[in-house]
């Protein structure tokens, strides 16, 4: 249950860093947006992997 509630705060700060870059778009905020979404991929990816090392 705890694990579920922090991905739900870090899906929230991440959608609201999105929208503050999507705000006011230049070419460095684009570029902010790539590694927004990058590090998200990472999140998950890591998530992942504890989840299948506690099984």
């Amino acid at each position: 249950m705890d694990t579920s509630l922090g991905g739900v705060t870090i899906i929230r700060r991440y959608l609201y860093e999105a929208k503050q870059i999507v705000a006011s778009m230049s070419y460095e905020n684009l570029q902010g947006i790539h590694a927004l979404v990058h590090s998200f991929m990472i999140h998950i990816f890591i998530g992942c992997l504890s989840i299948f090392e506690r099984v």
